[in-house]
């Protein structure tokens, strides 16, 4: 049979696992031999976190071609004495129950078929080899999770052909490590690729071919397959090797917003940031490396309090603190997994050089203690999210000390720093409410660099007192790379602390920090 109509009970998670297995499992797995088959999969435990309480129908395509596992299939798996099979299944999640002659009558119908997309959850590609089963998976993360609090800026749109109807929705591919032609690094990058490939115009690989550039300048005596995991230098070559550039940031025991900005700045842009790091169990061993790709965040709600930071930044706070958990694509535990920020004292697993304040909560009990960040990036993308930092910084500091001196102590600003393309800047400012006409067309008629880098400042006393200062991504390092600086009609506070006797005072600032203030002023 080509394909099958099922419902699958969301209430009972043991009634959930049996009935997805069943969908789910290779052809030449009898489970009335094995009846706890996949039984163990935290995968399947993040599907049932997802889609729990829900009403749920699945159509399996029992016969379906996957591009990716036929490159693992053709140069690994068909050459092992085994029989596996080069046909995948592909089963699709529709949020409500129907019989097979309600979904006939919908499908058939364009306004039932409007119907059926509006609670299409996505999809997972089920590949016919033992154990890591789960291939190419997406899912509708807005629909599944839409709460406001999370934000998913890695997200592409993931096109559908269903018996000749087309399906649309948000997502970012997600696939288990075989632990043959790929281990847990290698399926993070494809899940990265999948983003930049948009975004940067490259191939996007399968897993077989990133995992062959990942080691093809292994030493001779090494193999490459199976592979059991890459390094930091492997990420690097494999990242390289679709035409990008790779650079990593080590994580040391600086403030953890100074690190979830990073991580945020970049992901604003649409790149899903790797954490390299290692995996710690419930009873403190250290149980291996490990690398995940981050395709969200998710905020504090309103009122709570943020980050308490080991080494304050002083005056100046990044809107990072309130930074409560990251979405990752981590291939043991599933697709847009909850990491939760760890608070309070940091476990030392390491030693002193190579301690980090980056630590999360798994939901599997296990901690997850980064030790770099990786960021796949555009070789004209040359101004870095630390320079920036540390620009605006100063700057924060040279306007908080003069905002002291003319006695006022409401002032303290609260940063958010985010990597962006002009065509995506222009588009938010034409639909900014708080902009003037004359603001909005000043700058969608300027000629803008590609890449850019904006820092908004909002003074935590006075929500409605902010701006943004804007720079050249792709400028050179020696320059402040300040393209405009852009006040809404009622930043007023920065202002007032300027009077007439003020110019000794300002002419003592760096110049740098001169030219932006000018700007704002």
């Amino acid at each position: 049979m080509l394909y099958q109509l099922k419902n699958i009970n969301c209430r009972d998670k043991s009634a959930f696992f049996s009935q997805l297995i069943e969908c789910l499992a290779p052809p030449s797995c009898e489970r009335s031999l094995n009846p706890t088959f996949g039984l163990d999969k935290q995968v399947l435990n993040q599907f049932y976190n997802l889609l729990n309480g829900r009403e749920l129908t699945v159509i399996v395509e029992s016969e379906y071609i996957d591009g990716n596992y036929l490159d693992d299939y053709a140069f690994y798996y068909s050459k092992c004495f085994e029989p596996y099979g080069r046909y995948c299944k592909r089963v699709h999640f529709f949020l409500s129950e129907y019989t097979q002659e309600e979904f006939d009558e919908l499908f058939f119908s364009d306004e039932g078929f409007t119907e059926l997309g509006a609670c299409y959850a996505g999809y997972v590609v089920a590949r016919p080899i033992p154990e890591a089963f789960i291939g190419k998976t997406c899912l509708n993360i807005r629909l599944l999770l839409p709460e406001s609090l999370s934000v998913f800026p890695t997200l592409q749109t993931i096109e559908v052909n269903l018996w000749g109807r087309k399906l649309d929705f948000m997502s970012l591919p997600f696939q288990e490590q075989d632990g043959v032609v790929s281990a847990c690094a290698t399926c993070s990058l494809w899940s990265s690729f999948h983003a930049t490939g948009k975004l940067f115009h490259h191939r996007i690989l399968s897993p077989y071919y990133i995992t062959k550039n990942a080691t093809a300048t292994n030493p001779l005596h090494t193999r490459n397959f199976p592979n059991k995991g890459l390094t930091l230098t492997h990420l690097a070559h494999a990242i390289k090797s679709v035409g990008i550039d790779f650079f990593q940031a080590p994580c040391s025991e600086l403030p953890i917003e100074k690190y979830l900005g990073k991580i945020s700045g970049y992901m604003c842009l649409g790149i899903p940031v790797l954490l390299f790091g290692k995996v710690i169990n419930s009873n403190g061993n250290d149980i291996g490396f490990h690398v995940v790709s981050v395709v969200g965040v998710k905020y504090l709600p309103e009122g709570e309090s943020g980050i308490t930071l080991e080494k304050d930044l002083g005056n100046f706070n990044l809107a990072q603190r309130y930074v409560e958990s990251l979405f990752v694509h981590d291939d043991q535990l599933g697709p847009f997994t909850e990491y939760k920020l760890k608070r309070g004292k940091k476990t030392r697993f390491f030693s002193p050089s190579r301690a980090t304040s980056l630590e999360f909560h798994c939901p599997n009990g296990q901690m997850f203690v980064v030790q770099h960040l990786v960021f796949p990036i555009y070789h004209k993308i040359r101004i870095s999210y630390s320079q920036i930092f540390d620009f605006v910084c100063k700057m924060n500091d040279e306007i908080y000390s003069l905002k002291l001196l003319k006695g006022s102590k409401s002032f303290s600003f609260s940063w958010d720093i985010n990597l962006t393309n002009s065509s995506n800047y222009k588009s938010n400012v034409l639909e900014r409410e708080d902009l003037s006409i004359e603001q909005k067309r000043a700058v969608l008629i300027k000629n803008l660099p590609k890449y850019l880098w904006v820092a908004n400042g909002s003074n935590v006393y006075h929500d409605d007192d902010e701006f943004e200062v804007v720079f050249d991504a792709t400028g050179i390092h020696h320059d402040t790379n300040v393209c405009f600086v852009l006040p809404t009609p009622t930043a007023l506070s920065i202002k007032d602390i300027y009077y007439a006797d003020d110019a000794l005072l300002f002419n003592n600032l760096p110049h740098k920090v001169q030219t932006v203030i000018t700007k704002i002023l």
